[in-house]
Order: structure tokens, then C-alpha cells, then sequence
């Protein structure tokens, strides 16, 4: 895996916290006072979750693939900030994030990346306050806006670090309205590549 994938992949599994099925779906920005309502009501059932287990497909488009390739596995998170991000088809590769290290198993073979460096904790900071909700009340990183799709809530992240831009163009979170959970991210580079990932079958404590 290409190292801006693997950055994108650190980076969403801990935006990801909940989930829904989303359709066709309309979309209207909302006014600033309707946005942090939203952003307060996300940030508060976010951080009631103590453990997270879910299945998810992943759709991975890229100006070097003839064709999509669509990957699936489960993902498992506690509020310590713990993860195991798991493919199972068509290939099976495990991440794992914990103590400031992240782990890598392919093909029988492990590889640990030290995360203390100052750049990658700033990107690893990032995410645990996404996993919190805190990255959408007060982000330094991204400029968040809100939309309503009545059903369904969408939060559009665009970078405003330079590092960041180098690896997205936008993020798009999708939230069930009635759950205040995601259900579905669309990450989208600069280049036009494009990784989508959907969420099913949660179980959370």
C-alpha cells in the first residue's frame, strides 16, 4: 500500500465511529447557529462510546486502477484510543494503532511504525479528537461545514494544513440524524483518487 493511502486509512478509521445506510440524498447547508447545534449533539453521543465493533466495505478509486477495487473486513475501537482496522477480502491485511505505535501484518510478516514523531502525532491527534467529536467543534486542521439531507447530516472537512492537502482534498462525513452516528466517508485527493468506506452491523458499549 502506497504511504498516501496509508496516511488517508490512519486518518479515517478514527473519524469513523458510527453508522447507517445512505441512499440518494439532498443536501442544504445550514446557518451557523443549526451548524453547532449539530456539531454538540455528534460531540455528545460520540463521547459515550466506550467500545466499537463494526463490518465495512471499502471502494478504492484511483487514476492507476483499471477498475475499482472493493475490499471488506471489520473494524474494532475502545475509547483508550485502541484499533484494529482488519481486511479480509480480497487480501488480508491488519492495522493496528495503539500506544503511540502502529502495527502492520501482511503475508505473514508484521511491520511496527513509531507514531512519536512530531508531524505523525499531529496527524494522530487529529484523528482521536475526530473519534471524540472534537474535531468538528473546534478544528485547527480543516474548515468544517455542516448540511442537512433531513435523514441524514453531512460534515464537508476541507485541509487547511499544507501537509494535509498533500494527502486530501476533502473529507465527507455522513451522520444518521436520528443516531448522531457516521455511516459513510468519502475521502477525495487532489489527483481525483477517491476512497469510500460504508459501516454495517455495529456494536458498541
Amino acid at each position: 500500500m502506497k504511504q498516501t493511502y496509508r496516511y488517508q486509512i490512519l486518518i479515517v478509521m478514527l473519524l469513523l465511529t458510527q453508522m447507517a445506510t445512505i441512499g440518494a440524498q439532498s443536501f442544504r447547508k445550514v446557518t451557523p447557529a443549526r451548524q453547532q447545534s449539530m456539531v454538540n449533539a455528534i460531540s455528545k453521543q460520540a463521547l459515550s462510546i466506550k467500545t466499537l465493533r463494526c463490518q465495512f466495505v471499502q471502494k478504492t478509486e484511483a487514476s492507476y486502477m483499471e477498475e475499482p477495487v472493493v475490499a471488506n473486513g471489520y473494524m474494532d475501537y475502545d475509547s483508550k484510543g485502541n484499533l484494529t482496522w482488519k481486511y479480509i477480502r480480497p487480501y488480508r491485511y491488519t492495522f493496528t494503532l495503539s500506544n503511540n505505535k502502529a502495527t502492520i501484518q501482511s503475508d505473514g510478516k508484521k511491520q511496527t511504525i513509531d507514531l512519536s514523531g512530531a508531524s505523525v502525532q499531529s496527524i494522530v491527534k487529529m484523528v482521536k479528537n475526530s473519534m471524540t467529536g472534537q474535531n468538528l467543534r473546534s478544528n485547527r486542521d480543516f474548515t468544517v461545514v455542516m448540511y442537512d439531507g433531513g435523514n441524514i447530516w453531512k460534515a464537508e472537512l476541507s485541509p487547511k494544513e499544507p501537509r494535509l492537502k498533500k494527502f486530501f482534498q476533502s473529507i465527507s462525513l455522513y451522520f444518521d440524524r436520528r443516531t448522531k452516528m457516521v455511516s459513510k466517508v468519502i475521502m477525495s485527493q487532489p489527483g481525483g483518487d477517491k476512497i469510500t468506506i460504508e459501516l454495517s452491523e455495529i456494536k458498541t458499549t
